[in-house]
């Protein structure tokens, strides 16, 4: 028996497991109290919203490697609230947790 899918990127699953083991991390981290009820509307939306954020991360993690880049390590400054709010929650969680990303040369136009 296959392990249930929550989605694919690039052919590689990202797998229930996983957002269940990111849902468990927020559930026990301080900030648990302020999450919804995993019953209500809220928490739905929540599990959503991991899978959002698993799958930018997929997709950020693939075109890096069909690149050949990798991270130069480091730590993300945290992003300003104004800043969060324009780039949309998604976006910041991903930029909040992953190192910034490589410097490359910038691509010449097409011919």
């Amino acid at each position: 028996m296959t392990a249930p899918v929550a989605a694919y990127v690039a052919g590689r699953p990202v797998l229930v497991a996983e957002v269940e083991a990111r849902l468990a991390a927020l559930r026990s981290g301080p900030y648990a109290a302020r999450l919804p009820h995993p019953a209500t509307a809220e928490g739905r939306n929540l599990r959503r919203w991991l899978v959002q954020v698993l799958t930018t991360e997929a997709v950020l993690d693939h075109e890096a490697r069909s690149r050949g880049l990798t991270a130069q390590g480091g730590t993300p400054p945290p992003a300003t609230l104004g800043a969060a709010l324009r780039m949309g929650g998604v976006t910041a969680a991903v930029l909040a947790v992953h190192p910034s990303p490589p410097r490359c040369a910038p691509r010449s136009p097409p011919p």
